[in-house]
């Protein structure tokens, strides 16, 4: 499929001789030595390059002293068969009231876009002085905001002076508060939380951590009236996404066994353990793990087998297409791609790297859609 995508600002423009001279090498459209724009004059043109290795095309829309809109094609390949995955909240905080804040319309559009698509009720604020007017609307109208969502940087006020303003006031003190912010800085988090927010993420916040964050402080993990409480974060959105993650190593060696259980429970990953191939097997035929840690040299049934019979259809595993990463000590010239060939997905040598084995882990998990949210 050929996609377009368009960059436009307010700038200063280009002029219609320069625009069609921007694309190539060291050309600036002001070439003074008292230029008041401008860089080495070369990433137009690697953009040009790039664009044509795709396919695609790359050019520019300006009017001089009122900005451009620069614009590019590329053809991306067609992915059947996805399953997309629809989010839904809980029965118990379904429906609850959100207000938004923001000053950029477009991402208040974008969010309350998602919101609203979760089912619940949301209303949308570009100033926080408006914001601070429906808040107190709704409180006076005994229908008060459950979650005010609100951007850090604001002009006038920013998300911090409101924060402060809302938990000074008895009458909105205890509407949860979530904080987005694009600048992260060492601490802010900290000083947030002790403002009285619930949840603070930096931006870009992706779409299933930012209903994971809903979800962690409506259901109380953000609990604003506990002097323990924990901050909900983009960290805490991972811990909590982890353990609803579930694994199964089939290992013979006890030692590994443990070894591989104890890397698991520091990953974050909750993990049980079988012996070999056939215990695997039947493990799998009562539980839908989301992927399986696989050792290759295993007696009774070793790792090829259990895999095979793991994607035989006819089998009665749960899960034909979980994830199989295969462990093995050989490591010998053709192991990965006997792997391969016999349906795993990874492969990870022995003695265990842990920064090695959790990145295919993680890698595995993505590719199935196993980055998940917290509740589905």
């Amino acid at each position: 499929i050929k996609i377009q995508l368009n960059v436009e600002d307010t700038g200063i423009g280009i002029s219609k001789e320069n625009a069609a001279q921007i694309f190539q090498s060291f050309h600036q459209a002001d070439a003074s030595t008292t230029r008041k724009y401008g860089g080495t004059g070369l990433g137009l043109a690697i953009s040009k390059k790039l664009a044509e290795l795709m396919g695609g095309e790359i050019g520019v829309e300006s009017v001089k002293g009122k900005g451009s809109t620069f614009w590019f094609t590329a053809y991306f390949e067609k992915q059947p068969d996805i399953d997309e995955k629809t989010l839904i909240p809980p029965d118990d905080i379904q429906e609850k009231r959100i207000l938004i804040i923001d000053d950029n319309k477009t991402n208040l559009t974008i969010i309350q876009h998602y919101i609203e698509a979760w089912g619940f009720l949301c209303d949308a604020a570009w100033s926080p002085d408006m914001g601070l007017a429906m808040l107190h609307a709704a409180a006076k109208s005994k229908v008060p905001y459950d979650v005010i969502i609100m951007d850090m940087q604001m002009p006038h006020m920013d998300g911090k002076e409101l924060g402060q303003r809302i938990k000074s006031d008895p009458k909105l003190m205890d509407t949860y508060m979530v904080l987005l912010s694009s600048r992260g800085m060492r601490g802010d988090a900290a000083e947030m939380k002790a403002i009285g927010f619930a949840a603070y993420l930096t931006k870009p916040v992706r779409r299933s951590q930012l209903f994971d964050c809903l979800i962690l402080v409506l259901s109380g993990k953000g609990n604003i009236k506990s002097k323990d409480r924990q901050l909900v974060t983009r960290h805490t959105i991972n811990e909590a996404r982890k353990q609803n993650v579930r694994l199964l190593i089939a290992e013979d060696n006890i030692v590994n066994q443990k070894l591989a259980l104890r890397l698991m429970e520091k990953f974050g990953f909750r993990a049980d353990a079988v012996a070999n191939g056939k215990e695997a097997i039947r493990s799998l035929e009562m539980i839908s793990y989301d992927l399986v840690l696989m050792d290759v040299q295993m007696p009774e049934m070793d790792g090829f087998q259990a895999t095979q019979m793991i994607r035989d259809p006819k089998s009665n595993v749960i899960k034909h297409d979980v994830p199989v990463i295969a462990m093995t000590a050989r490591a010998m010239m053709g192991d990965r791609e006997r792997c391969l060939e016999a349906g795993m997905n990874g492969y990870v040598s022995k003695p265990i790297n842990p920064d090695e084995l959790l990145k295919t882990i993680v890698e595995q998990l993505i590719l199935v859609g196993k980055d998940k949210p917290v509740i589905e």
